[in-house]
């Protein structure tokens, strides 16, 4: 299967972007994602660190699971 993007430019400037720069979106999160996973596992946290880093993981997955996109980063 092909598919062809077409774009009216300038017109169709904002839509084109989200189109280019969706693929390094992805890659930022799941940067953010690796990192998160990283200082859980390998930094001494304190349990109130470690409580507010899991309910930011979470509230993150939720969010992404919302908006039908959980599958892309799901590492686990």
């Amino acid at each position: 299967m092909k598919v062809v993007l077409e774009f009216e430019l300038p017109e169709d400037n904002y839509q084109f972007r989200h189109a280019i720069d969706g693929a390094r979106m992805k890659l930022a999160i799941s940067d953010y994602i690796e990192r998160m996973r990283q200082r859980h596992k390998y930094q001494d946290l304190t349990e109130e660190q470690e409580e507010e880093l899991h309910n930011c993981r979470t509230m993150l997955g939720e969010l992404l699971e919302e908006k039908g996109l959980w599958h892309l980063f799901d590492m686990e």
